[in-house]
């Protein structure tokens, strides 16, 4: 991507201090960091997991994998079997669509 992650990632000052507490850590004591995060285009934040790990290519450096939490949450619900398309297209509207996900997920 070419940017540091303070600058492409929209972070507020709490979850930027969560983050680079993480990257200061060893990464044995590194744990699984839940945040908040808003893009420029989204109207709401978007929950995101990044686990901090060190760069295999240089011990000085660390790699951010990032997991958008809902796109994994609605997987991880049809992996279940649970019927998130149903749900969506029983629903009147986005909007009634959006707070049932909400709800159910």
């Amino acid at each position: 991507m070419g940017k540091r992650w303070d600058e492409a990632l929209h972070l507020d000052q709490r979850s930027r201090e969560m983050v680079r507490k993480a990257l200061r850590l060893p990464e044995a004591e590194r744990d699984r960091l839940t945040l908040s995060v808003r893009t420029q285009a989204e109207r709401h934040a978007r929950r995101l997991e990044i686990d901090v790990h060190d760069d295999p290519r240089d011990p000085g450096r660390r790699i951010l994998f990032l997991r958008d939490w809902k796109m994994y949450t609605i997987q991880k619900s049809t992996d279940e079997g649970r019927a998130v398309e149903n749900l969506v297209h029983a629903s009147g509207n986005p909007e009634e669509a959006e707070a049932e996900l909400k709800l159910w997920l």
